[in-house]
């Protein structure tokens, strides 16, 4: 709509609808961070085994047990260096909510609030690349590239179900109907014998959660227990970052939460973060790693989580603004997680 000189206008502060990266994934597990100065990140792996000492008579010689040993995996973290240019022409505009007939800011204040917004922004897009990382990891244990490669994690096929027929969390009117219940208790299970450690958190996506929570096999048990919910009692808690904690699983030990966060493919389609039929099952005391690489840059070659960096063009003149990053988020006890698609 054109705006009319004779109009008594009023200047409001501008809204930015800005989208915050979240990053539930990435600081719930990958708590332990590790710089790596150099192209590629080595991850030793030792795993303990369930040995007892034999019974031996005390006059006989002691029982000799070897030293278990450990795998080295050497990854090479993906590269990440968005950037965005100023023109002359961008700080001689006026800003979202300067006012309109005689601005209140110079070049130099633009230059600067445009600087302080698109570091802001450009280092939001490489968190929420590592977001993206950590879900992917814990969901399919790979981290897909742009480029269609792929970083695997090995994560055993026992450990990446999807269940179908009679099994289907939707099977409720079948015979024999799902039972939810007991998979879970599987899936514990399974994450116990093969990893040593208990779970204590379940994620699920949206539809899986609906379809739990309404189930009659989790109705007649009681189901989320006794914090939360309860047979025709809901009382879920909102936290920040898009996250929902439902409530306690007395039968599992973990603590139910949904997590609503999107993201856009390399087709521009929005996608979320955890697919709507997605159920993680996993320990938050496993151990895994937030690894950053050397920054392939002449100013830096270090490893750092951020290397911010700006330069002038003479011709066309332009100012480029630039965050330079080399993250891996890896899952190193890959068997403390079952990923199961359950509708």
């Amino acid at each position: 709509m054109p705006i009319s000189i004779f109009d008594t206008r009023v200047k409001l502060r501008a809204l930015e609808e800005l989208f915050p990266a979240r990053t539930f994934f990435r600081d719930t597990f990958f708590t332990n961070t590790q710089l790596a100065d150099g192209l590629h990140v080595d991850v030793d792996v030792y795993k303990g085994k369930r040995r007892t000492a034999a019974y031996v008579n005390p006059l006989a010689e002691g029982q000799i047990i070897s030293r278990n040993g450990y795998t080295t995996s050497t990854y090479d973290p993906p590269y990440l260096k968005p950037k965005r240019p100023t023109t002359a022409k961008d700080l001689m505009t006026r800003l979202p909510g300067e006012i309109i007939y005689q601005g209140d800011m110079t070049a130099e204040d633009r230059a600067r609030e445009i600087l302080m917004k698109d570091l802001t922004e450009l280092d939001d897009y490489i968190t929420r690349a590592e977001e993206l990382q950590a879900t992917q990891g814990m969901i399919n244990g790979a981290v897909t590239i742009t480029d269609g490669n792929q970083i695997n994690f090995g994560m055993s096929a026992s450990h990446l179900i999807t269940l179908t027929g009679n099994d289907l969390w939707s099977n409720v009117s079948g015979s024999p109907i799902s039972h939810p219940l007991i998979l879970l208790d599987g899936w514990r299970k399974l994450i116990m014998k093969d990893c040593g450690l208990t779970p204590d958190i379940l994620i699920m996506g949206s539809n899986s959660l609906e379809a739990f929570i309404n189930h009659p096999d989790v109705k007649g048990s009681g189901g989320l227990t006794p914090i939360k919910i309860t047979l025709g009692q809901i009382e879920p808690k909102l936290l920040p970052d898009g996250v929902i904690y439902w409530g306690y699983m007395n039968s599992l030990g973990c603590d139910v939460y949904t997590y609503d966060e999107w993201y856009r493919d390399e087709n521009d389609v929005e996608q979320p973060m955890v697919p709507l039929n997605q159920v993680i099952m996993a320990s938050t005391r496993a151990r895994f790693n937030r690894c950053y690489g050397a920054i392939q840059d002449l100013n830096a070659m270090f490893a750092v989580a951020r290397f911010p960096k700006s330069w002038i063009t003479d011709d066309p003149s332009v100012r480029w603004v630039q965050m330079q990053s080399a993250p891996l988020l890896v899952p190193v006890q890959i068997d403390a997680i079952v990923s199961a698609t359950v509708l």
